[in-house]
C-alpha cells in the first residue's frame, strides 16, 4: 500500500464514544492496544464500521479487566477473528453490555486443510498413473 492511501485510512479512523455503536451490530475487531488515557489505564480497540472506515473506542473498565495480553497478541496477529457487539446499557448498574462473537473459520483449520488437498493433489497424479498402468495390463 502506498503512503497516500495509508494517510488516507488514519485520517478515516475516528474516535466515538461506546454508546455510539450500532446495537447488535457486529464490528470486525481490527486491532488492540493497551494505554494509558487521562483519566485511567485502558484498552483501546479498533473495530471496522464498513469496508473503508474503522472507529476506535475505550473499552469500559471493566472488561478491560478481562482481556489478557495473550488475548490481545491473539487478535493483533489475526490468529482469532472477533466480532463486538454491542448490546446497550444495563439501568442498574450503569454500564455497557458488551459482547464477543467469533466469526470466518479458525486460520489453523483453514491451514489443516489446505495442507490435506494439497498432499491430496500432489498424491492425485500418482494415483491416476496407477490406474492407468492397472488398466492397460
Amino acid at each position: 500500500m502506498d503512503l497516500a492511501k495509508k494517510f488516507e485510512k488514519a485520517a478515516s479512523c475516528k474516535m466515538i464514544n461506546i454508546n455510539s455503536l450500532g446495537k447488535e451490530k457486529q464490528y470486525a475487531v481490527v486491532r488492540t492496544k493497551r494505554i494509558t488515557s487521562k483519566y485511567r489505564p485502558t484498552v483501546l480497540l479498533t473495530v471496522r464500521d464498513s469496508e473503508s472506515c474503522v472507529v476506535q473506542i475505550f473499552l469500559p473498565k471493566s472488561y478491560c479487566a478481562v482481556i489478557s495480553d495473550d488475548d490481545m497478541d491473539e487478535i493483533n496477529n489475526s490468529a482469532v477473528s472477533l466480532n463486538l457487539v454491542y448490546k446497550g446499557i444495563c439501568k442498574t448498574p450503569k454500564s455497557y453490555l458488551l459482547a464477543i462473537k467469533s466469526f470466518a473459520c479458525n486460520p489453523k483449520t483453514l491451514i489443516i486443510s489446505t495442507l490435506i488437498l494439497t498432499q491430496f493433489y500432489t498424491f492425485l497424479p500418482i494415483l491416476f498413473l496407477s490406474f492407468i498402468i492397472s488398466s492397460c495390463s
